[in-house]
């Protein structure tokens, strides 16, 4: 753990926090697969305490880390702790096993203090916040986009292959033209809602708009949803930059009660792309957060998701159930708010 830095990320969420322990610790590195090892350096350490009132967290490092951790500090009396992971609570460990009180914890991370604590960086806050307004101001053309779906996808899938053609997405303004042909009345009232024409499919667009109209419109229904919820934190749209210096970007992610929940969004099937390939790319994300991490799918892709029986294929089930994810059927998208109730406790 030294060596990934976890003290320092430890360190930096506390001060994001209020909490600045910056010149207030000490690390102490161990040979974690010895006890005697373990048993000398906690040892030492007892010795310099004094009468010092110590706590002792006995719940993370190795089992010889934390046998040697009880036996030293058992004798020291101090007060020793463990956390029953996943649950917000600690238990005194006391001299009396019918007595050992158990304590809540309230403190609750959100996204930054998260990411800080696993090593992770955000790269962009400030965008990340216009995205979050996006969501709020386009919540009823979100909500009204999913609930025509079935009849938008066409157009939908037109439009994004235009502006992904031309890079338009990462353009700061593009000149957007279509010479689509309108199918159904929808497609005519989302023109509108746009700004446009069926005589005239143009538009310059900035970089949020390019976004929206290519998918970002499902991240924002799902963020919008989630943020009417009971969640500590909701952010949409965040890049982050592992330990590594490997760039990742998350459509949604929110905490509630000190775990840490991803949404992956595919509105539209890309080309290239194997039914599989999305929970590939969720599991490897997920390496960087830790034990508290729970993922969902969220895709309209109904050729990639279902079966000819119009059931999740059962081989994606398998894969999600091994990457800790849950996949959504697309003909519940549109209940997203009572789905997602019922797999977070709490909400």
């Amino acid at each position: 753990m030294e060596e990934k830095g976890a003290t320092g990320s430890i360190i930096s969420a506390l001060r994001l926090n209020g909490l600045d322990y910056t010149d207030k610790h000490q690390t102490i590195v161990v040979n974690q697969d010895s006890y005697d090892s373990c048993e000398k350096a906690f040892g030492k350490l007892a010795a310099g305490l004094g009468q010092k009132k110590v706590t002792v967290n006995l719940t993370c490092g190795t089992k010889l880390m934390s046998l040697a951790a009880f036996h030293v500090f058992r004798q020291l009396k101090a007060t020793l702790i463990y956390t029953p992971i996943p649950k917000n609570e600690y238990i005194i460990i006391d001299e009396s096993p019918d007595s050992e009180p158990i304590h809540p914890l309230t403190f609750r991370l959100d996204v930054r203090s998260y990411m800080t604590a696993c090593g992770v960086k955000i790269s962009n806050m400030q965008e990340a916040q216009m995205l979050k307004e996006r969501a709020k101001r386009g919540r009823e053309l979100s909500r009204w986009m999913m609930d025509n779906y079935a009849e938008l996808e066409t157009m939908l899938g037109d439009f994004a292959w235009q502006i992904n053609k031309n890079n338009g997405r990462n353009l700061q303004y593009y000149d957007f033209s279509s010479h689509y042909q309108i199918k159904n009345q929808s497609e005519a009232e989302l023109l509108a809602k746009l700004g446009m024409q069926p005589s005239h499919m143009a538009k310059r667009m900035n970089r949020l708009e390019s976004g929206f109209i290519t998918g970002d419109w499902l991240s924002d229904y799902c963020f919008e949803a989630l943020s009417r919820l009971k969640v500590d934190d909701c952010v949409t749209g965040i890049e982050l930059i592992d330990k590594h210096g490997n760039p990742n970007e998350f459509d949604v992610m929110f905490t509630k009660d000190n775990t840490l929940y991803t949404i992956e969004c595919k509105s539209l099937k890309q080309k290239g792309d194997k039914d599989a390939d999305i929970l590939y790319k969720i599991a490897a994300l997920q390496d960087n957060f830790g034990l508290r991490v729970r993922s969902f799918l969220v895709s309209t892709s109904r050729e990639q998701i279902l079966d000819r029986k119009n059931s999740i294929k059962e081989h994606l089930l398998r894969r999600a159930r091994q990457f800790q994810t849950e996949i959504i059927h697309p003909a519940d998208i549109i209940n997203f708010t009572s789905w997602i109730k019922d797999k977070v406790k709490g909400l």
